[in-house]
């Protein structure tokens, strides 16, 4: 199937380093602000993401095993191409892109660029750049293609953002995947 793939939040790199490394001939394109994460919006994504927000701007949240969280690290970008490189994954612009920012303002940057989308991995944790992300790529995503989103469990938001996708998007059926909630165009 023809088409690149693309992920939407990165953190420290792992997803995006393990699809980038199994891309083949594809590009692979990664989103993400590089830093702490926008605040949700209380109305649309719940009282739960309010206090998991609460925590992070206060400077107080931790990362994997106790390590330092992510959204505090100011070389994010940096720490994260290293740890494609040393997966044998060159960041280079053009096979394997990083993109920095609000995902509203680096997606039609480069929206043109990519034509098409055969995978995207969405993890945004909140309602709006959740519906974003999938109004912006529903067009781009191939039949057969596959979107994964990372939070449609762990957060109400991500979980209305995505109902009301798919209320809209018959072509899209959902699938359950380890825990997780995938889309597959048909």
């Amino acid at each position: 199937m023809p088409g690149a793939i693309v992920e939407f939040g990165i953190a420290l790199g792992g997803s995006a380093t393990a699809l980038a490394t199994r891309r083949g001939d594809r590009s692979f394109h990664g989103f993400d602000v590089f830093g702490q994460i926008p605040a949700p919006d209380a109305a649309k994504d719940g009282e739960r993401a309010v206090r998991r927000y609460a925590v992070i701007a206060a400077g107080q949240s931790r990362g994997i095993r106790g390590d330092d969280y992510y959204g505090y690290m100011t070389d994010l970008q940096q720490r994260v191409t290293a740890t494609m490189g040393e997966h044998g994954v060159t960041v280079d612009g053009r096979h394997v892109a990083l993109h920095r920012g609000l995902f509203d303002e680096t997606w039609p940057t480069v929206a043109d660029r990519i034509p098409a989308i055969a995978v995207a991995h969405i993890d945004c944790d909140w309602h709006d750049p959740v519906a974003y992300c999938l109004a912006a790529i529903a067009p781009k995503v191939q039949p057969g293609g596959i979107v994964v989103l990372d939070d449609y469990l762990d957060y109400e938001g991500c979980r209305a953002a995505v109902d009301e996708f798919l209320g809209d998007h018959p072509e899209f059926v959902r699938r359950h995947l380890d825990g997780n909630l995938s889309l597959r165009r048909v």
